[in-house]
């Protein structure tokens, strides 16, 4: 059986840097060529690119 994992994580995070090697690191873990990513918007003006 695969293991599962969850990650979650706030302040931040998939292309909010200069650098994508957190957004690599935590897309590896997935094993998954294609991963899903669940981006949860908040009512804080996210970006409208990310949405």
């Amino acid at each position: 059986m695969t293991e599962r994992r969850i990650v979650a994580m706030g302040g931040g995070g998939f292309s909010m840097e200069s650098t994508t090697a957190l957004d690599d690191y935590l897309l590896g873990l997935t094993g998954s060529p294609h991963p899903k990513v669940c981006f949860v918007a908040t009512a804080s003006a996210d970006n409208d690119s990310y949405l």
